[in-house]
């Protein structure tokens, strides 16, 4: 009797099986099919926003304030009045955003950003031309809403 295992052998079993693993393979394939069909995914709509920072000005401890700069303008990325005037740009635009409600909105839009630079903004909504309008209306209203700030700060 003969208990060790041999390589070999083992591979030439597995090949000569080889209608039972393209069975499987079928199988696998149509229930992932079939379970994508029934939940599909949500659509991804990115658009991007560059954000920049004045090196130039002397502060006591730079990195510090660019980061708590931006880490202020990612929180006004999601308040409730840039979030809100957007949704009402998409309301009137289209009469599908009517039954949307903004806490909807804010669970289906991310930021990704490392620095200043480019950061890139996502909308996921369940219809392609629903979350792309979403992504660029959420874009429009931040450049808007900031561009105001920035010209009203320099008033000041």
């Amino acid at each position: 009797m003969n208990n060790e295992w041999n390589i070999r052998k083992s591979i030439l079993d597995i090949t000569h099986r080889w209608p039972i693993i393209i069975l499987v393979f079928l199988f696998g394939s149509l229930i992932g099919w079939g379970v994508s069909y029934i939940l599909p995914s949500p659509y991804q709509a990115e658009t991007s926003v560059y954000v920049a920072f004045n090196a130039d000005a002397f502060y006591r401890n730079p990195d510090d304030y660019k980061n708590w700069e931006v880490g202020q303008l990612n929180a006004r990325m999601y308040s409730d009045e840039i979030l809100s005037e957007a949704l009402e740009r998409l309301k009137s635009k289209s009469n599908d955003w009517d039954h949307v409600s903004l806490e909807d909105v804010r669970q289906s839009l991310g930021t990704y950003w490392r620095n200043a630079g480019k950061w890139r903004l996502v909308a996921e909504y369940s219809d392609e031309d629903m979350a792309l309008l979403l992504a660029e209306t959420w874009r429009d209203v931040i450049v808007d809403t900031v561009a105001d700030a920035s010209n009203n700060s320099s008033e000041m």
